[in-house]
């Protein structure tokens, strides 16, 4: 594999985020020849882009994603909130009593 070392991401729309993610996934295989990302962002707000901006589309289209072109994500909501420390949990407010899968 060719070392690049350093990698530059133009925008930090979904997909922007859903690369990051599969950078994140290959972790391993990448470790050795990518030492760094930069992403370069305009607006003050990362994650956002077509179909979410109210700069590209208008407030009727603001969710014209279909729900399978989402990824799966790897842990649910819970699950997260429940791997982390009693510390951490109250950073937010929480205890480990308070999570509950029908209520989170």
């Amino acid at each position: 594999m060719k070392n690049f070392g350093r990698m530059a991401i133009i925008g930090s729309g979904p997909s922007a985020v859903y690369l990051l993610k599969s950078i994140l996934q290959n972790s391993q295989v990448l470790r050795p020849t990518l030492k760094e990302i930069t992403v370069f962002e305009k607006n003050a707000e990362l994650g956002v882009g077509m179909p979410y901006s109210r700069q590209t589309t208008d407030k009727y289209n603001m969710c014209n994603i279909s729900s399978a072109e989402i990824p799966s994500l790897q842990q649910t909501l819970v699950e997260w909130l429940r791997s982390l420390s009693a510390e951490h949990l109250a950073s937010y407010g929480l205890q480990a009593s308070d999570i509950d899968a029908d209520e989170t």
